[in-house]
């Protein structure tokens, strides 16, 4: 709004000329001046005059000072000659609220027009957010809405910048990952059983892995306009694992210290050995092996393999325990009767299992069925997605993640039971893990006071310093150690709930029980594709169906 500059015309019924008089809004507009010139007045100015001049001038949200017109009145104009101004009326102004954030990243405004306010402007408003310290993003919008309006319900009138925290350090694999798997032909056509190009091997000092270190986030900015320091990505550290070790020229390179067969791990890459076997039964007896086993037949009823690494099975298994610290897969089936089970760090793969106790903390590939099963797995379920008929018939199966199956119960409506989410298992290892912590804290608190009393009180007993000053270092470690794997479970814990999901492509059947994080969905009747999954609703988690359309 332009400032504006206004001369009295003809304004009292006293017949008094109005030279020496001009009305002028300040260049804020937020007052109106009288602007006196006393020579060019006839005789002094009433208060009647004065009021009617402001009156007819128009001046709608001002309010006039009738204090100081008193005032001019009562002047002794005699001895006036130099003009001079007086503030008679001040604009009306809107009762605004302001609501800041405990984190001041953001603000909210409420405007309550007060009795013949005149409307506020743009230029008004952020000044008196300015008054309430609120500088940095404003919402144009809102503002412009309470220029048009003269009100305004409590809004978002600005919004600060959260400090970005920089990319995480991260770890690159260097070696290839889709290998084509299969028995490898010779030169004159023959086929190789022994070298199936199943197992990835590498040479010594071959690069493994690469750490790439945290970055630097982005400021932010609250709505105060202070700056708000950026968060450094959190850093991990490249670990050496069995046959592997960082490179003496490269500290964020490991490298193969041996070769063999690299297994992945989420900060290392181990590089293991490996042993073929023809079959496991009478004439091999038990397997215990610190790294990988090739069987080029089946496993045997009653017998046991338990490996390092991972566990290849080119037949089936048969009554057997299949015990990896990597993947175990198995081309042929798996047939249990009272003792078959398969428990894997990393993925199981096999063609159809039944009657097995099956666990993996990585993911279980099934292609043609899963019956009367025990599963618990970490990772993700799949079963026929690589063509296969793809049916889960009985048992009890649960998942950390998420289930794809094309079909899911039988006509028979055998007992099936599928449990998605929170693990129990986990849940119970988290509360030992943190009893175990605070007695260690508890051992390492007696130790650092048994220490500080002895150099301050008893330092006769000095001799016994150096025992206690290993022991804390000791108790420290474990104090540490444990603390990281209680924040790696809870972080496990998270990741369980959020991600699980049921799709089932074909047909779900009546009598299958799942739950998703311990929330029940019972199936009363035959569907057909469907999808499952957990939402957030306003009574809290809740299952929810929708149909599957395969993507």
């Amino acid at each position: 709004m332009s400032h504006s500059t206004y001369h009295v015309s003809d304004l009292s019924s006293e017949n008094q000329k109005q030279e020496g008089l001009i009305f002028h809004l300040s260049p804020d507009q937020s007052e109106v001046l009288l602007i006196v010139n006393p020579t060019e007045l006839e005789s002094p100015p009433s208060l009647l005059l004065l009021e009617q001049a402001f009156e007819k001038k128009g001046f709608p949200g001002y309010h006039l000072h009738t204090a100081i017109l008193h005032e001019l009145c009562s002047l002794d104009w005699k001895g006036l000659q130099q003009p001079f101004s007086r503030v008679i009326a001040s604009r009306i102004q809107t009762d605004l609220i302001v609501h800041i954030s405990d984190d001041q990243l953001k603000a909210w405004m409420t405007l309550l027009p007060a009795t013949d306010a005149f409307p506020p402007s743009r230029e008004e408003l952020i000044a008196r957010l300015k008054k309430e310290k609120v500088v940095y993003g404003l919402n144009e919008a809102v503002l412009q809405l309470a220029v048009e309006q003269g009100h305004l319900k409590k809004s978002l009138v600005a919004e600060g910048l959260p400090a970005q925290q920089g990319k995480s350090a991260w770890f690159e694999y260097l070696l290839e990952t889709n290998l084509q798997r299969g028995p490898r032909e010779r030169a004159d056509g023959s086929v190789d059983y022994r070298d199936l190009n199943l197992v990835q091997n590498v040479d010594l000092d071959t690069p493994l892995m690469r750490k790439h270190p945290p970055e630097t986030g982005q400021a932010g900015r609250k709505v105060t306009g202070e700056e708000i320091s950026p968060e450094m990505g959190r850093d991990y550290h490249l670990i050496e694992s069995v046959g592997s070790k960082i490179s003496e020229q490269d500290k964020n390179l490991l490298v193969a210290a041996r070769a063999g067969r690299p297994v992945r791990l989420s900060r290392s890459v181990k590089v293991d050995d490996m042993i073929t076997l023809q079959e496991v039964g009478m004439e091999s007896g038990n397997i215990q092996f610190k790294g990988s086993v090739s069987v080029m037949g089946s496993v045997r009823s009653g017998f046991q393999i338990k490996a390092g690494g991972d566990i290849i099975v080119h037949g089936s298994v048969e009554d057997a325990i299949l015990d990896a610290g990597g993947s175990i897969e198995v081309r042929g089936s798996i047939f249990g009767r009272d003792q078959a089970s398969l428990t894997a760090k990393g993925d199981i793969r096999a063609n159809f299992i039944q009657n097995a106790s099956v666990e993996c903390f990585g993911d279980l590939h099934i292609s043609e069925g899963l019956f009367h099963c025990e599963v618990r797995i970490m990772g993700n379920i799949f079963v026929g997605m690589d063509g296969g008929k793809g049916q889960i018939n009985g048992g009890n199966i649960w998942g950390a993640n998420s289930l794809r199956v094309k079909i899911l119960g039988s006509m028979a409506s055998s007992a099936t039971r599928v449990s998605l989410g929170e693990d129990p298992y986990l849940r119970q290892k988290l509360k030992d893990i943190d009893h175990n912590l605070r007695h260690y804290k508890s051992e390492l608190e007696q130790v650092i006071k048994s220490i500080i009393y002895i150099r301050t009180r008893a330092r006769e007993k000095a001799d016994e310093l150096t025992g206690l000053e290993e022991k804390r270092g000791e108790l420290l470690e474990t104090v540490n150690t444990l603390s990281e794997q209680i924040s790696n479970l809870h972080e496990s814990l998270r990741l369980s709930r959020s991600q699980c999901e049921t799709f089932v492509s074909e047909q779900l059947h009546a009598g299958v029980k799942l739950f998703f994080a311990e929330i029940p969905f019972i199936v009363k009747e035959d569907m057909g594709p469907s999808r499952l999954r957990l939402r957030d609703t306003s009574n809290g988690l809740d299952v929810v169906w929708a149909p599957y359309t395969a993507r």
